[in-house]
């Protein structure tokens, strides 16, 4: 999309990973488009939120396009898995897409 003119907003949610999402950013940022990269954790409601405004904060232009592919899996017997692991995957792989969206739409 960068190389199509989009500016771009990466995100990523800890620090190991926001080390190559900066380094991404500043390739990007090579080919005279913008680039930002941004940690949010997706399992809390909070997240999109502060990644929109980021977003919005670096691009006050608007976002034209958003590209949900975050998700995250606890691979073990169902049995196993707590109730709080159930909670994460479904607020990373569910609800924060919906929620990205609705940010989005709002601002």
């Amino acid at each position: 999309m960068s190389s199509r003119g989009a500016n771009v907003a990466i995100t990523c949610s800890s620090a190991s990973s926001l080390a190559d999402a900066q380094t991404l950013a500043q390739e990007l940022l090579s080919s005279e488009h913008g680039a930002i990269a941004v940690r949010a954790d997706l399992s809390s409601v909070d997240a999109p939120k502060a990644i929109v405004k980021a977003t919005l904060e670096a691009f006050p232009d608007g976002v034209d396009i958003l590209v949900n592919n975050a998700g995250t899996a606890f691979f073990k017997p169902v049995g196993d898995i707590s109730a709080e692991e159930y909670c994460q995957v479904f607020n990373v792989n569910v609800l924060a897409p919906l929620l990205m969206l609705r940010v989005e739409d709002h601002m």
